[in-house]
């Protein structure tokens, strides 16, 4: 019992020693550190599965399923942009400006859904509807702040042949699919880069585009005084709306342009 009396009083005069008690707690902070240290390594070198790219990928290519593969990898070697979930990446898109080469990981950036390419408004047109390319410029995109899925209502301008001046719109509620440059480029797909607009796209009823290549062609041909078409864009409309769907506005400028050109008989009506 006195040993273990002994002992105690051995300990707490030890514990009221500055130099022990420094000691002590340095050999804490040490094993604290190794811990600590070796946790971190643990998890570093800790192998992780990613999704990488089995064979070069080209911009706008759809990624399939046969495209990916798996591998494990050194979760300090993953960034947080990586896929690590393949069916993130599967049936999506390259972006139009990347290549993913072969081995690759996906990367944030890199892959985007189908809806996100700048020609995805392009592929999706509506049965009994064709796409039309309509000439544009600076100015009457209102310097470049028409953007794709924006609405808007088609004006006319011309003269009739008493050199009186004809103003009216001419189709209402068209919606913009792309919006490009001269050289086919599309006007937003990279910020880094000036493009100017020369081309809206829509997409308007058979009827409606037929009108629109009526124009066109009168204008080529110079068939009485030149029809300008222009743009003005019109409030945002919901897609429940179904004000959605473009309609001829003036009765008398759809006559106006029919009178001027010829109508195409159908086959139907040749062989009658």
């Amino acid at each position: 019992m006195n040993n273990q009396n002994s002992s105690v009083i051995k300990l707490k005069r030890a514990l009221k020693n500055k130099n022990t008690v420094t000691v002590i707690c340095v050999m804490l902070i040490v094993v604290i550190l190794l811990v600590g240290y070796q946790t971190r390594i643990n998890g570093a070198t800790k192998p992780i599965a990613v999704c990488y790219a089995k064979e070069e990928i080209q911009p706008r290519q759809q990624i399939t399923d046969d495209k990916i593969g798996t591998k494990q990898i050194a979760s300090a070697a993953v960034e947080n942009t990586v896929y690590r979930n393949c069916n993130e990446v599967r049936n999506q898109y390259a972006n139009y400006n990347t290549i993913i080469p072969k081995g690759s990981m996906f990367y944030n950036g890199t892959v985007i859904p189908a809806a996100d390419l700048p020609d995805a408004a392009l592929r999706d047109i509506p049965n009994g509807y064709t796409l039309y390319s309509m000439q544009v410029d600076m100015n009457s995109t209102y310097m470049n702040s028409l953007l794709p899925d924006n609405y808007i209502d088609i004006y006319v301008l011309t003269k009739d042949p008493g050199g009186k001046a004809v103003v009216g719109k001419f189709l209402s509620n068209v919606k913009i699919r792309a919006v490009r440059d001269a050289n086919g480029l599309n006007v937003f797909e990279n910020s880094s880069e000036r493009r100017i607009p020369s081309r809206l796209f829509i997409a308007v009823p058979d009827e409606q585009f037929l009108l629109l290549k009526r124009v066109e062609t009168i204008n080529q041909n110079g068939i009485g005084s030149r029809i300008t078409l222009t743009p003005v864009p019109i409030a945002v409309i919901t897609e429940g709306d179904s004000s959605l769907t473009p309609t001829v506005s003036s009765k008398y400028l759809e006559e106006y342009v029919t009178a001027l050109s010829k109508e195409v008989p159908t086959e139907h009506e040749v062989e009658e």
